[in-house]
């Protein structure tokens, strides 16, 4: 299955990626790393996430003591990734 990333989510990935990058390289590429096996993960599995609203699924990636929160909507043909969260950012 296709996995399409939408703009908001391109952009949550390049601010996580790019955080821990500037704090550690090579913690910046593995949490890059650990996200892309996730997204590839998720186009072989698309119901692995949790479903947490109708239509709406989480994957919590775990990433040394915290991780990440992969959001998306799975449709019949693609899964759109609405957002990309640091575990402990507040989404409001």
């Amino acid at each position: 299955m296709k996995v399409i990333l939408s703009r908001q989510a391109q952009r949550d990935f390049a601010v996580q990626v790019r955080w821990l990058h500037e704090h550690s390289p090579q913690v910046g590429r593995r949490a890059l790393d650990r996200i892309v096996e996730t997204l590839d993960l998720l186009s072989d599995f698309p119901d692995l996430g949790a479903e947490v609203s109708p239509g709406i699924r989480e994957k919590q990636i775990q990433f040394g003591r915290d991780g990440f929160v992969i959001r998306y909507r799975r449709a019949a043909d693609k899964i759109t990734v609405l957002r990309i969260y640091h575990s402990m950012q507040n989404r409001s």
